[in-house]
């Protein structure tokens, strides 16, 4: 699994710089990276039925930040060899899985 390096570029480089993020999370890529694409408007939907406290990072404007730091990453890596499967995130589980299944052969 190497989720670490996206969800770093995403994440940490909402305080800090994003090269500086890149520079120091400097991994191989996947042979395959699977990016279950999901708005912040179907997040924030997500969070309200499930209910409790808001967290760190559920605000709508960190959730844009974070979503557009995740295209920025992915944008970086687009003339590498990695494959990136989009998945639209806004589906059940089921059809997720199912997208998932398929684009990797299993």
């Amino acid at each position: 699994s190497d989720r670490y390096f996206f969800s770093s570029l995403a994440y940490q480089s909402l305080d800090c710089d994003f090269d500086f993020v890149k520079s120091i999370n400097n991994y191989p890529l996947p042979e395959f990276l699977v990016y279950v694409d999901v708005s912040p408007e179907v997040c924030r939907q997500r969070m309200e039925k499930r209910g409790g406290n808001e967290e760190l990072f559920d605000r709508l404007a960190i959730q844009e930040k974070i979503r557009a730091n995740y295209e920025r990453g992915l944008e970086l890596f687009s003339d590498s060899d990695m494959k990136v499967i989009r998945i639209d995130g806004s589906q059940t589980p089921e059809k997720i899985c199912a997208e998932i299944t398929a684009a990797i052969g299993r």
